[in-house]
């Protein structure tokens, strides 16, 4: 068995609480993304993979992964941090070295997205230094597999990524595939599973904003959860939103290699 690593960059506070931002001046937190692919960042564009080309941003020169990451910490100075390890998810053969430099050399937490199908996936991402390991419905075969991960990892290690393409869920498992957004969210509520990322696929890159009324749904069928919106999160009007509607977290990418968003909108 693969055992997991201890995290010194452990963020205890961003699930200290759940059911979104509470008080009049709470904000949803920003969370930087990474796509990495044959050893750099790329850029994402709706989901369609062999578009993805290096990444150009104001923030940094170049594509390696720890300039970029290090320049995304310094414009949002995030407690977590999301890679999603395209090799891994495509092919099998994750950026494994280049996950362990980030967890050793950042100051933040780590949610790794590495085509993980089951639970060796999990404890392997945990063992390099990731604080919460990403288990997207895209790469799961069936249900049988969240019910192992679930004996065999923490819970609070573990996020499922709701993965959404054309209003639907996209994923192997059956119960899962095809499958209303919602309809998928409570299947898996069924199972324990109360941590999710709701990310709109087609939306990645585009600027043109996540599902907003299926996030809001979401949010009012399950009031407790944590919930993360991913998907085209364009600009501070984007991430207010986000907070009005009670969202935990909201994965930004391009927005942020574009100047849409900026520190001193986060401030």
């Amino acid at each position: 068995m693969i055992k997991t690593a201890p995290n010194h960059h452990r963020t205890q506070t961003f699930f200290s609480g759940t059911g979104g931002p509470v008080g009049e001046n709470a904000r949803t937190t920003v969370i930087p993304v990474m796509d990495l692919r044959h050893g750099l960042v790329v850029q994402a564009v709706r989901g369609q993979r062999e578009l993805y080309r290096p990444v150009e941003s104001i923030l940094a020169s170049g594509s390696d992964p720890l300039t970029i990451a290090k320049a995304l910490l310094a414009e949002t100075n995030s407690p977590a941090m999301y890679v999603a390890d395209l090799d891994a998810i495509l092919e099998g053969r994750g950026h494994w070295d280049t996950v362990r430099t980030l967890s050793r050399e950042l100051s933040c937490e780590l949610w790794v997205d590495a085509g993980i199908s089951g639970p060796d996936g999990v404890l392997r991402v945990l063992s390099m230094g990731a604080g919460q390991a990403v288990v997207g419905t895209e790469c799961l075969e069936n249900m049988d597999a969240l019910a192992a991960i679930g004996r065999s990892a923490p819970p609070d290690t573990v996020l499922i990524s709701l993965d959404v393409l054309d209003g639907k869920t996209l994923s192997k498992a059956p119960g899962l595939a095809g499958e209303s957004p919602l309809t998928a969210l409570g299947r898996l509520v069924e199972l324990g599973w109360n941590r999710f990322i709701v990310l709109t696929l087609d939306g990645v890159g585009t600027g043109a904003g996540p599902d907003w009324e299926l996030l809001a749904a979401a949010r009012r069928m399950l009031p407790q959860a944590v919930l993360v919106a991913g998907g085209g999160v364009k600009d501070n009007e984007d991430v207010h939103r986000a907070s009005r509607l009670g969202l935990d977290g909201a994965l930004v990418a391009t927005a942020l290699h574009k100047g849409w968003v900026t520190a001193s909108d986060l401030r």
